[in-house]
């Protein structure tokens, strides 16, 4: 969980719903030096250097929590944003989660976790409580949800839940949540729903739940630990953990059935956080603090950890000049859509987006940059 001040960035709504605008998205092809390092070395730069990067400002403060698996739909507080149609009003108060192909989005109304068709919105009547529940994720096919709810009394804890429309929100969580918020419960699902990761107790701890094993936590010896994303498959899961108090936080990447890898900082950083992880596990987003304070990152497993501004720099991008980009809230599925958070260069909180079709080129073509330019120096 981040700090306050960088928590509340984006997390406010217009006050009046005619301030959703939508702009144009500005691209700028992968030219210059980037290219010219990346042909010199012999580097197959693929999809990237022949496709575009993309930049794009929403014109909302509104912070986005999903994406669909291609990209092309977004779900967020109070939006929903289409890549034909841009930026229009959620008719509920925060999407959390969506369905592969866009058509079902999962979140909360108020205090009710929901699910929506694009027609109906649903009800869960999780645990049949009416006093909190929300829904943070849903599986690709939209059958499957999960999310946090009070139950028997016990508001304000939680229990996590899986729910499915055969059975209900049925508990799935070792513990009571500890929390209201979404940053508590069961946060993500695997592709067919069967692999839910998620965070139980009053100091989170990282749980994986499958209906063989139940609720395993990830981290028993860590004084603090958070899932915020699995892979399609389930065996990857994007944490956050912290090894020696709960404030010394580090963002990292478990592959089951190996040790952690801690993904690093930014230059200057003293902690990270991942917030999404790609379908494929190879490429996690988040926010890092550095020698500019916080900023959106992106860390892929060829290239590391990068932020998300200087890797559209590198490509020849030039939209985002102005702008901070503070914190990268979600990855599609496929790895080349990331949405977040920043500061505009009106120095206003917007929120954006970015296509950059072959993150790992790019990420390498960072390195390359670095190696270039340390054999300049050394040979002045």
């Amino acid at each position: 969980m981040l700090p306050r001040c960088c928590a509340q960035i984006g997390s406010r709504m217009h006050s009046r719903s005619t301030t959703l605008i939508s702009t144009g998205p500005v691209v700028g092809l992968i030219v210059g030096r980037a290219l010219a390092i990346a042909l010199s070395a012999g580097l197959v730069v693929g999809s990237t250097s022949a496709g575009i990067v993309s930049f794009q400002g929403l014109g909302t403060n509104a912070r986005p929590n999903a994406l669909s698996a291609d990209g092309s739909t977004l779900a967020g507080n109070g939006i929903v944003w289409h890549a034909g149609s841009g930026l229009s009003a959620l008719p509920f108060t925060r999407g959390n989660g969506i369905s592969a192909d866009g058509s079902v989005i999962v979140g909360r109304n108020g205090s009710r976790a929901v699910r929506w068709d694009g027609t109906v919105i649903r009800d869960l009547d999780t645990f049949g409580w009416g006093e909190y529940s929300t829904a943070n994720a849903v599986s690709g096919d939209g059958s499957v949800v999960v999310g946090n709810g009070a139950m028997n009394g016990d508001f304000p804890e939680t229990n996590a839940y899986r729910w499915t429309p055969d059975t209900g929100a049925v508990v799935n969580g070792s513990s009571i949540t500890g929390g209201l918020y979404e940053n508590w419960g069961a946060i993500a699902a695997s592709t067919d729903g069967s692999v839910v990761v998620g965070n139980q107790g009053y100091t989170p701890r990282a749980y994986r739940w499958t209906s063989g094993t139940g609720a395993v936590d990830l981290f028993p010896d860590l004084p603090y630990s958070t899932a915020n994303g699995v892979s399609s498959n389930g065996s990857i899961i994007a944490v956050t953990i912290a090894t020696d108090s709960p404030s010394d936080r580090r963002a990292a990447r478990l592959v089951l059935g190996s040790t952690e890898e801690l993904l690093g900082e930014l230059a200057g950083g003293q902690f990270s956080q991942s917030n999404s992880i790609s379908g494929d596990g190879l490429t996690i987003v988040g926010v890092s603090d550095s020698f500019s304070g916080n900023l959106a990152f992106l860390w892929h497993q060829s290239g590391g950890i990068r932020s998300i501004s200087s890797l559209l720099t590198l490509a020849g991008a030039t939209a985002h000049s102005g702008w901070t980009l503070t914190e990268a809230t979600a990855i599609s599925a496929d790895g080349s859509t990331i949405v977040g958070l920043g500061i505009n260069a009106s120095g206003a909180s917007e929120s954006w987006i970015v296509t950059i079709p072959a993150p790992s080129s790019v990420a390498a073509l960072g390195g390359l940059g670095l190696l270039s330019m340390r054999r300049r120096r050394r040979a002045r």
